[in-house]
């Protein structure tokens, strides 16, 4: 199943979790649907597999279930000034500076600056975050919370 990228402005990339979400309930539901054409009762599945899109970072409220901003996917390039930022101090410019500390290059790749973009400019991210209800996670997490 193909879930749509919309591109909001050059460099960003972005879905919707809600069609994420739908996408994995039909998916399930046509598994579910073909093994009991094979005589396989949903109650004889034992185990389930997950993966997630790399990088790909959603903001959740923890009281509703739903998604405060669109996913951001791992493509997306919106913090790459950020990382031009933040290599200015640091000593020649090195993106691997950090990499001793945690295993990762200065990038926006990584979740962590996507995160403080969304803290930064979602209105709801930040009423989330003062009402001490926002969640994070990859798309694996957000599906399986």
């Amino acid at each position: 199943m193909e879930i749509s990228k919309m591109y909001p402005q050059e460099g960003w990339v972005e879905q919707d979790p809600v069609v994420i979400l739908d996408a994995v309930k039909e998916c399930i539901q046509r598994t579910v649907d073909k093994l009991r054409e094979q005589d396989v009762e949903p109650g004889d599945i034992v185990a389930i597999g997950v993966t997630n899109q790399r990088e790909t970072t959603i903001l959740w409220d923890s009281t509703t279930g739903k998604p405060l901003y669109n996913a951001v996917v791992w493509q997306d390039m919106r913090t790459s000034s950020t990382v031009d930022l933040l290599l200015e101090s640091v000593p020649n410019k090195n993106q691997n500076y950090l990499k001793p500390l945690c295993g990762l290059p200065l990038s926006p790749y990584f979740s962590a600056l996507k995160i403080r973009w969304l803290m930064d400019h979602v209105p709801e991210v930040q009423e989330a975050i003062n009402r001490r209800h926002c969640m994070f996670g990859t798309v694996d997490s957000w599906l399986i919370w």
